[in-house]
């Protein structure tokens, strides 16, 4: 059954694919576009929550379309549709040619795995070398084709023109819940940041633009990528930041769910705030 199946899809892929899990899931899938500025974490938040690396990560612009990325039950391989329209099979993620696709269909390996999942990617609003990025994705935040709005910020720059005009246009245009990520807090210094104080004035500023109750969620996109894709770190560097970060993270300062109400933990992952992250997707209420 498995080989067939396998040949099948290296003609009808998706189709085969999508039919199995609407079979199994039962569910309608969830979509959630998650946008940013150039450098807040974007890219190496997704990769935390799908558990893979999916998404290039660089501190400049990477995506420059709308990525697709959808969660599969059936765990055969990843199915890939390319910019052209056609559809691909791989065995594993590092046969993908991220540059050539559009979207892409594999298990996640995250608290996310069991639920019908997609994660749109979106191109960094304020790139100043393509202004078609911000078309690109302003366009579908305005189509509202989605369920949720995670909007990635970078807890080092908070308070930024950029910043700014990006959370005037999500208040303008979204009518969907959105989820604040506060991202980079592993680069505060236990002896002179205060996250907590950080946690209250963006809160506040958030109020001021017109978000009555927003969901903020603390967070460490690197550090919870390199101990979730722990078996897959891919040199010496990553190694030696995952030891540092580790050690970081012993410290009582970086367990970041405490700072919006939620107990102490003793799990490393857990202390980086993906976890919270997953619980608000999955019980966030998606209704208008």
């Amino acid at each position: 059954m498995d080989i067939i199946l396998n040949r099948i899809c290296q003609i009808e892929q998706h189709p085969i694919h999508k039919w199995l899990n609407d079979k199994i899931h039962g569910k309608k899938e969830k979509k959630i576009i998650v946008v940013a500025n150039v450098s807040a974490g974007k890219s190496t938040l997704i990769n935390a929550l799908v558990g893979l690396r999916i998404n290039r990560t660089k501190m400049t612009a990477c995506t420059n379309r709308l990525m697709y990325i959808h969660n599969m039950c059936c765990p055969d391989g990843i199915i890939a549709k390319r910019i052209d329209g056609s559809y691909c099979y791989f065995d594993d993620l590092s046969e993908l040619d991220y540059d050539s696709i559009i979207e892409a269909a594999f298990p996640f390996k995250s608290t996310l795995k069991k639920q019908p999942i997609c994660f749109i990617d979106t191109p960094g609003i304020n790139n100043a070398e393509d202004s078609n990025h911000r078309c690109v994705t302003e366009k579908a935040i305005n189509t509202g084709d989605y369920d949720i709005v995670i909007y990635v910020s970078n807890g080092l720059y908070f308070g930024t023109n950029d910043e700014h005009n990006l959370l005037k246009y999500l208040r303008r245009n979204v009518r969907k819940p959105i989820i604040f990520v506060l991202n980079r807090l592993d680069e505060f210094n236990s002896e002179q940041d205060s996250i907590a104080k950080m946690l209250k004035d963006y809160k506040s500023e958030l109020k001021k633009m017109g978000f009555k109750r927003p969901t903020i969620v603390p967070i460490s996109a690197y550090a919870s990528f390199l101990f979730r894709i722990d078996s897959s770190l891919t040199c010496k560097t990553e190694e030696r930041k995952k030891h540092e970060i580790k050690e970081l993270f012993e410290e009582d300062y970086y367990d970041f769910p405490t700072y919006i109400g939620c107990g102490k933990s003793k799990d490393l992952l857990t202390k980086t705030g993906i976890e919270t992250l997953e619980n608000k997707i999955l019980t966030l209420k998606t209704a208008q």
